[in-house]
C-alpha cells in the first residue's frame, strides 16, 4: 500500500479537527484504532502515567462526543480527550505495535503536509507580485519626488550653512586663477561688482602728508553681493585711528562663478609640493 493510501485511510479512522486554533486527534479515536482490549477511560489514564500533562499535551473534553463513531455508552456523558500530534506519536511508538506505528507515520506525514502548505500559502500570488511592483514604483516616484522638492534646501544648506565659513581672500582667488589681486580689482571694479570705498586718511610717511584710505565693498543692489562678505582682519596692520582692517572675502563656492563673470577660465595647476 502506498503512502498515500496508508495516510488516507487512517485518516478515515483517526481524522484530525480544530481545536482553538490547534490541529488535535480524539483520545477515543487512537484508542479504537490501536484495538486496545482495555476499556478507554483505563487506558489513557495508564498512558497519562508516561509523564503527558493536561493543557500542555491533551485536553479533557466531558459532554461532547466527539469520537468518530460518536456513541456515548452506558447512559453517561462521553469523556474524551484533544490529543496533540506530538502525544499521538509517542502513543503510537509506546505500544510496540504495527498499529502504534502507523499512527506515528500518519501524523509526521501530516506534519509534512501541513509545512508544506503553509511555505506555499506563505508564497505571494501572481496578483500580490503585480501589486509589490507597483507599490514599489510609487515609493520609487515619491522618492524622487521628495528629493526635487529637497533639492534647494540642500543646495541652501550647502551654501549658506554648511559653508559658510569657507571663505577666500581676493589673492587667493586671482593666485589660483593664474592673475593677481590688483588686476582682480581692478576687473571687480570694471565689472560693477565691488567698489573701492574711502574710510578715512592716513598719515604716509614717504609722501610727507595725509592719504586717503580705503577698503573694498561688494556693489549693494546687485546679485553679487551675496557671493562676498566683509569680516575683521586682526592679521593685518590696523588703521590709524586702531581700528581694526574689515577685508572683503569671497566665498569659496562662488569662485567659479566669479571666475566665469570675470572672463577667468583656467585655474592654476598645482603641483602639490612646498609652492602650491
Amino acid at each position: 500500500m502506498s503512502t498515500d493510501n496508508n495516510t488516507s485511510a487512517i485518516a478515515e479512522l483517526i481524522p484530525v479537527r480544530d481545536h482553538e486554533g490547534q490541529q488535535v486527534a480524539s483520545g477515543r479515536d487512537l484508542h479504537a484504532f490501536l484495538g486496545m482490549s482495555s476499556n478507554y477511560t483505563t487506558w489513557f489514564d495508564r498512558m497519562v502515567g508516561y509523564g503527558f500533562v493536561e493543557g500542555k499535551d491533551y485536553i479533557t473534553l466531558t459532554g461532547e462526543v466527539s469520537s468518530k463513531n460518536g456513541k456515548n455508552l452506558g447512559g453517561r456523558p462521553s469523556i474524551d480527550h484533544a490529543v496533540t500530534f506530538d502525544m499521538a506519536k509517542e502513543l503510537g511508538m509506546i505500544q510496540r505495535t504495527p498499529e502504534g506505528k502507523r499512527i506515528r507515520e500518519y501524523f509526521i506525514e501530516i506534519e509534512k503536509q501541513t509545512r508544506e502548505q503553509s511555505t506555499v500559502a506563505a508564497l505571494p500570488s501572481r496578483a500580490q507580485l503585480a501589486q509589490m511592483v507597483l507599490d514599489a514604483e510609487r515609493e520609487l516616484e515619491a522618492a524622487k519626488l521628495q528629493a526635487e522638492l529637497d533639492a534647494p534646501k540642500i543646495r541652501y544648506h550647502e551654501r549658506f550653512i554648511a559653508e559658510m565659513d569657507d571663505i577666500i581672500t581676493i589673492e587667493y582667488f586671482a593666485s589660483h586663477w593664474g592673475t593677481t589681486g590688483p588686476k582682480v580689482r581692478q576687473m571687480l571694479k570694471d565689472k560693477k561688482i565691488a567698489v573701492r570705498r574711502c574710510i578715512g586718511k592716513k598719515w604716509d610717511k614717504s609722501k610727507g602728508y595725509m592719504v586717503d584710505e580705503f577698503e573694498w565693498r561688494p556693489r549693494q543692489g546687485t546679485r553679487y553681493q551675496e557671493w562676498f562678505v566683509v569680516r575683521p582682519q586682526h592679521n593685518a596692520p590696523r588703521h590709524h585711528n586702531g581700528q581694526v582692517r574689515q577685508t572683503m572675502y569671497l566665498f569659496s563656492f562662488h569662485s567659479e562663478d566669479l571666475a566665469a563673470k570675470l572672463g577667468l577660465t583656467q585655474p592654476v595647476m598645482f603641483d602639490g609640493g612646498d609652492a602650491a
